[in-house]
């Protein structure tokens, strides 16, 4: 649990450090995973999908916290919660047309990011847990270089 608590402690430093720059989403969070994470450290075997960062849709501007109710409260950042947010994220309204997309290839291993197979999976982003507007494809090489930094030393403690 220590481990993850520094990561999670980490993101947030990750997430206040972007939150100057203009393509940041605000008002937001830093995704450090999507998924539910006991039931993927339970799980017959682990599979992890890979992307660059979150989706500016994660956070929709009429109600930003929509998928992520348990963080609402950006004063909140305790852990428990923190957690709970992101393993609950598919059972609160994905956005699923990315997510879909991995389900046969999931599915044809007993694994899926929803309930009911032998393996759940977990999502992350290797470059930074912020999410931005324009996309990652998008955005200016210098502000790219700027977040993979800490976005990459965030998603390589995982393997510490």
């Amino acid at each position: 649990m220590r481990m993850i608590a520094n990561q999670v402690e980490f993101a947030w430093q990750v997430f206040d450090n972007a939150v100057g720059y203009s393509e940041t989403v605000i008002p937001a969070a830093p995704i450090l995973f999507f998924g539910n994470l006991s039931a993927y450290q339970n799980s017959h075997f682990r599979v992890v999908t890979v992307g660059l960062n979150p989706s500016l849709h994660e956070f929709p501007a009429d109600s930003p916290f929509y998928r992520f109710p348990a963080i609402a409260d950006q004063t909140n950042r305790n852990l428990s919660d923190y957690l709970e947010a992101l393993s609950r994220y598919f059972f609160h309204h994905p956005y699923s047309s990315w997510f879909n997309s991995f389900e046969p290839l999931l599915n044809g291993m007993g694994a899926s990011y929803y309930q009911g197979h032998k393996s759940t999976v977990l999502h992350t982003d290797i470059c930074s847990p912020v999410a931005t507007n324009p996309t990652w494809s998008r955005l200016d090489e210098n502000r790219r270089r700027l977040l993979v930094v800490n976005g990459s030393r965030l998603w390589h403690m995982h393997y510490e």
